[in-house]
């Protein structure tokens, strides 16, 4: 322990620390398409709103999803089965 602190450092001390680290592959794996979208993009979409303009009126509880109010971002909807109403 001690001879290791008290000898000075070098380069090779450091490259040979970071060879150990092994960098972890990346895999894309597409998500599987339920049909369902975000909210925003759905009042996008429908020409109500913006995106940023569509967070806002979803903050704000100004939308309903079958009845009920969503103010969450990121809600997600299915067009085919959900009703969404902009009060």
């Amino acid at each position: 322990g001690s001879e290791y602190r008290d000898r000075e450092r070098t380069r090779d001390d450091n490259y040979s620390r970071s060879v150990n680290f092994k960098k972890e592959e990346t895999v894309f794996k597409p998500k599987k398409d339920d049909g369902t979208i975000r909210l925003n993009k759905f009042l996008s979409n429908a020409g109500i709103a913006s995106r940023r303009e569509a967070d806002r009126l979803i903050e704000l509880g100004l939308v309903t999803v079958n009845g009920k109010a969503v103010t969450e971002l990121g809600h997600k909807v299915d067009p085919s089965k959900d009703i969404v109403k902009y009060d």
